[in-house]
């Protein structure tokens, strides 16, 4: 537990300040009579907070506590997504996505105090004078899955700092709506996946194969289905009630929407072929993680810049499309390597 808060803050103190630093950067000149400094600060800070009580969060989670975690993921997403639209509608503009990512920090720390705190605080006691080698017990698997989780979480914070630096505060404000949309979509699906973990584990080390493939195909087929329909909703609200229901306009055009639902549904099924491959105790997509998040940035910086707004997650999409058939030769690689 202390390696993993201790972990988390430094990462927050490093990259968040400069994360800040870019975005004052950036936007500097291009809000015209905006006011954008103030709700970038409270963005950036609700980040900082969410990735520092998500990664204590997945610490749970390898505790068996997946029910309980995703239960709490699920919360938030909603709380945020709610909130944003209630922001909105009462015209906060900028101020919707700021308040909205703090309130779902608050959520996070809340319930992580409320479900854990106890927990915490024994673990903290008992673990005193303690001392764990991570360096040859841990370390070696614990640095694959923060750089594949790191990248991941990233490289989806670059979306509205670039819309707003070449397009301008009313399209940043879509994009930024649209993703916490989306987001929340796919957050609900994956918890079908994420509740099956601890199964998957246990198959592992019973080596019931069968059973295992059986529940990653389960698992698949509710994950999607449950986005399919999420996505269909969204999609058939922007379509017939755009008109009648003005706050729709508030988010990004029917195009640009399916686009990123179409990449996210194609990334639940990446990442349902990850979860199964990381029960055996291990991290083979690192490599591919990092050049996932090094692809989408680039991508979207040309995009942002040279073509017009509804285009902007082309890269994301064009990176799951080459992913995904790259995650399943791996898939089907180690599979094969760990079964026989």
């Amino acid at each position: 537990m202390r390696f993993v808060f201790k972990w988390s803050v430094s990462v927050g103190a490093v990259g968040f300040p400069v994360i800040l630093s870019v975005g004052f950067l950036m936007f500097r000149g291009k809000g015209g009579n905006v006011d954008w400094p103030f709700p970038w600060c409270v963005y950036v800070l609700s980040s900082g907070l969410s990735f520092t009580t998500q990664s204590v969060l997945s610490f749970f989670e390898g505790c068996s506590q997946i029910a309980a975690i995703e239960k709490n993921k699920f919360v938030s997403a909603i709380a945020s997504t709610i909130a944003t639209l209630t922001f909105l509608y009462f015209g906060f503009n900028l101020y919707s996505l700021a308040l909205a990512a703090f309130i779902a920090a608050a959520i996070n720390i809340g319930m992580l105090y409320f479900r854990f705190g106890k927990l915490i605080a024994q673990m903290v006691t008992e673990s005193k004078g303690y001392i764990v080698n991570w360096k040859t017990d841990f370390l070696n698997l614990i640095w694959r899955y923060a750089i594949s989780w790191s990248s991941g979480y990233f490289i989806f914070q670059i979306y509205t700092p670039l819309m707003f630096q070449f397009h301008g505060p009313v399209e940043a404000g879509k994009v930024g709506i649209s993703i916490a949309l989306a987001t929340a979509v796919f957050s609900i699906s994956n918890v079908w996946i994420y509740v099956a973990n601890p199964k998957l584990n246990m198959f592992v080390s019973l080596k019931n194969w069968a059973a295992m493939d059986r529940l990653l195909l389960k698992s698949m087929i509710l994950a999607v289905g449950t986005f399919a329909v999420g996505a269909i909703i969204i999609l058939s609200a922007l379509y017939f009630y755009s008109d009648s229901l003005k706050f729709l306009h508030r988010f990004l055009g029917i195009l640009p929407i399916s686009i990123l639902l179409a990449a996210w549904i194609i990334q639940l099924i990446i990442n349902s072929l990850a979860v199964y491959l990381r029960a055996h105790k291990q991290e083979p997509m690192v490599l591919l993680s990092v050049f996932s998040a090094v692809y989408i940035g680039g991508t979207t910086l040309l995009i942002t810049k040279y073509l017009p707004p509804q285009y902007l997650f082309l890269g994301f999409l064009t990176c799951v499309l080459w992913a995904l058939p790259a995650t399943i030769w791996v898939f089907i690689k180690k599979r094969k390597e760990w079964h026989t």
